[in-house]
């Protein structure tokens, strides 16, 4: 499936137009993934109470929609990004209009603030439904341009939105006959106040849950498969190591050979020549050695090897075996989950259950990895790993600004560096690194500073010109990360806005000279660490 036909995109707005004209927008939430729920409350009658309208809108791959739900349902703990957003360019809103334009697969809401015969702000929230994943965007009415974007791509803020024209019909196309979306209703259902959004509700959970199996399933036989590549190189590696372990009889018996003939041995000789007392007819053997070592060196490698080799093979055969066992359970658990479909496993669940639980163990019994102390951080003394290197900046003030090359930097950098006086700095609605103002307590930065800063992440996140840039800042201390973020995700509050124009000489005046930081000719955009 692929978003909704024109046909049912109508329907849903013929019957929540009369209902929702005239609400307030109380607040949005969160309704992951890809969603969320707009709660709307709407006045009632005379001695009525007021009525909610919880509408929910995804833009989901393949099941972009939005209609009415019965069960609101619960949200994360923290709101994301765009929900925050949403609410501050949203609430308090009254809905004026809501309709399909061009009578496609578009649906426009109109809300204003203030009355409606002389509102404060008028804007546009705008749900495009067709293509594989759909688009949310939140317009101004008067000047057309972009407020907020979320779903496809395509087009940014502070762009002028046009509605998408029709596709236009080819020479010698017939038309199909009329789609009437409520026929397809049941019967049970027809009695609801807004039975086609409580008819789509149920088909799309249905398809939802279909897919979110069918991802579950995609995601285990990845997983599965990239743990059996895994297993079958750690078995072939052992069976080089059981390989040569295997060989400690015949270490010894050079060593012994070599024990014999220690006279004849010098300091540089790559090799030397024996007798094989072992071996029928006595052939003579050679027995390569090391130049640089002395020859009771030599002889006490070749029986240290010996000796590792016996007292390594009952471990190496230990873990052959365990291994061999471990990948032909594997091999069985992605044997059972590729004979299924979607539609099985929500019948019967239990092969992927047990593969998804077979595979958390393995994960969580793993030892984690050792972090190499020269990827984003440098060796302090002692072999400490110390604070990840970061992108330095000095201000015309003479303020350090540290700027983060990754995701995980930046959550460092606002998160564990900053401090509550500095200041934190990001290109607004745009991917891209976390900037942080190191202010002296007691001090306070000046405006060119903040101005210095702003230019900063915006050139970082890849701006350059022409015109302005819109960046937001706040002090460090207004920054928090709640869990359940992706890496680079924080929320902000309290936060300010600062237009910056562009200077292509300018980022090089601002690089600080005492270190040994990349040029600022090979700056280019950061789209890995996303902030809020």
């Amino acid at each position: 499936m692929s978003g909704l036909r024109a046909e049912e995109v109508g329907a849903l707005v013929e019957e929540l137009a009369d209902l929702l004209i005239g609400s307030r927008l109380e607040k949005v939430y969160d309704r992951p993934p890809h969603g969320f729920l707009l709660r709307f409350r709407r006045a009632g009658a005379e001695g009525a109470g007021a009525t909610r309208l919880p509408l929910f809108i995804t833009t989901r791959p393949d099941t972009s929609r939005l209609h009415l739900v019965e069960e609101p349902g619960t949200s994360p703990p923290s709101p994301s990004e765009p929900a925050v957003e949403l609410r501050a360019l949203l609430g308090g809103t009254r809905v004026v209009a809501f309709d399909q334009p061009g009578g496609d697969r578009v649906v426009r809401l109109r809300c204003i603030r203030g009355r409606a015969e002389a509102p404060r702000e008028s804007c546009e929230v705008v749900l495009e439904l067709f293509g594989r994943r759909g688009r949310l965007l939140v317009v101004e009415t008067e000047s057309r341009r972009v407020r907020f974007v979320h779903g496809r791509g395509g087009i940014a803020v502070k762009e002028r939105y046009r509605f998408p024209e029709a596709p236009p019909r080819r020479t010698g196309e017939t038309w199909t006959m009329p789609f009437e979306p409520r026929d397809h209703i049941p019967d049970e259902l027809r009695a609801h106040p807004t039975p086609f959004h409580r008819f789509l509700e149920l088909r799309m959970e249905a398809l939802d849950l279909r897919l979110a199996v069918e991802e579950r399933l995609r995601s285990a036989t990845t997983r599965l498969r990239r743990e059996r590549k895994r297993r079958l190189g750690l078995i072939e590696k052992l069976d080089r190591e059981h390989e040569v372990a295997a060989r400690h009889e015949e270490w010894q018996r050079r060593g012994e050979l070599l024990k014999a003939e220690q006279h004849r041995m010098k300091r540089g000789e790559a090799s030397i020549e024996v007798t094989d007392w072992f071996a029928p007819g006595t052939p003579r053997v050679r027995i390569d050695l090391d130049p640089r070592l002395a020859p009771s060196e030599n002889l006490e490698r070749i029986f240290r090897r010996a000796r590792r080799g016996k007292k390594a093979l009952p471990e190496l055969e230990r873990r052959r075996e365990s291994q061999r066992g471990e990948l032909a359970e594997l091999e069985a658990l992605l044997s059972s989950l590729s004979a299924r479909t979607a539609e099985d496993l929500l019948a019967s669940p239990e092969p992927l259950v047990a593969a998804e639980e077979w595979l958390g163990s393995r994960e969580r019994s793993r030892p984690p990895q050792r972090q190499r102390a020269d990827r984003g951080a440098s060796a302090g003394r002692g072999g400490t790993p110390s604070a990840p290197r970061f992108r330095r900046y000095r201000t015309r003030e003479g303020l350090e600004v540290l700027a983060g090359r990754s995701a995980k930097d930046n959550d460092t950098l606002s998160i564990r560096v900053a401090r509550g006086n500095d200041l934190f700095f990001h290109r607004a609605g745009r991917p891209g690194p976390h900037v942080i103002v190191r202010v002296p307590k007691g001090r306070q930065a000046s405006p060119e500073s903040i101005d210095d800063a702003a230019f900063i992440a915006a050139y970082l996140a890849g701006w350059r010109g022409p015109g302005d840039e819109r960046v937001v800042w706040t002090e460090a201390k207004h920054v928090r990360k709640p869990k359940g973020l992706s890496p680079g995700q924080v929320l902000t509050h309290r936060t300010r806005e600062h237009r910056v124009r562009f200077d292509p000489a300018r980022i090089g005046a601002l690089a600080a000279p005492e270190r040994s930081d990349p040029p600022a000719a090979g700056l280019g955009p950061v789209g890995r660490g996303r902030g809020q």
